[in-house]
């Protein structure tokens, strides 16, 4: 098959550009206990959620100290203390910062109206892949909890997990009552097995080089899905 290549349109960019600046941290943090100012208190929260997650994404989480996460972040234990009371709740929150930044990726492209379902299903694939991939630290540790009881059983987590799904499947519900998609499988089964696919691609790259490269393969497991439900991915809709 060849794939057709397709790109990141201008409000696409512009919406992942607005939600990885709350992702951005600010504050830098001096290697010694500092006093830092209340109206900066997400920010340095922020700021240790993605530094640790490059820690958590190469190491399990039981093999990961308090020492550790204080050398990577170059903080003392005191500051650390002022945002999270223990490395539990830090882990848990690199999660929900994971699920609460791809939600709202997914939510705004949910909510247009000028595309169709087959244009929404595109754009919300390849949005995701690339917003996986710019922060493949958070979402490798999302990946490698996900299987997990410890931290994922949780009624938040499960309520995220399931939001996600079901922005997707209610664009595949929507394209079946319009009658451009087969009506004869589930689409929250269909919508689970694409995250699936987009994600694993995402984080785990199969010997991939070059983002023209990786969105190249995104159209493809797009284009893939899109005919298993009958529908031609050459046609707008």
């Amino acid at each position: 098959m060849v794939a057709r290549k397709m790109t990141l349109d201008g409000r696409s960019q512009d919406r992942i550009e607005r939600i990885e600046q709350k992702m951005k941290k600010k504050l830098v943090l001096k290697k010694a206990d500092v006093v830092l100012d209340k109206s900066d208190f997400e920010e340095a929260r922020n700021h240790i959620v993605e530094r640790a997650a490059n820690l958590f994404a190469g190491r399990r989480y039981d093999q990961v100290t308090l020492d550790d996460l204080i050398a990577i972040l170059g903080i003392g234990k005191g500051t650390l203390y002022r945002y999270f009371s223990n490395k539990a709740e830090l882990y848990s929150r690199i999660l929900e910062v994971g699920h609460e930044n791809l939600l709202s990726l997914l939510g705004e492209i949910h909510g247009r109206e000028d595309l169709g379902p087959t244009e929404k299903l595109h754009e919300m694939s390849f949005s995701m892949a690339h917003f996986l991939r710019i922060h493949q630290d958070i979402y490798t540790v999302m990946a490698i909890e996900e299987p997990k009881e410890r931290f994922c059983r949780s009624d938040k987590m499960i309520r995220y997990r399931t939001e996600r799904i079901r922005m997707i499947a209610s664009v595949i519900e929507k394209g079946q009552a319009e009658g451009m998609f087969r009506a004869d499988f589930d689409p929250w089964l269909f919508a689970q097995s694409l995250i699936g696919a987009l994600w694993v691609e995402a984080i785990f790259p199969f010997l991939l080089e070059g983002e023209i490269k990786k969105e190249l393969r995104t159209e493809e497991i797009v284009s893939l899905f899109l005919r298993g439900i009958g529908m031609n991915p050459g046609v707008s809709g």
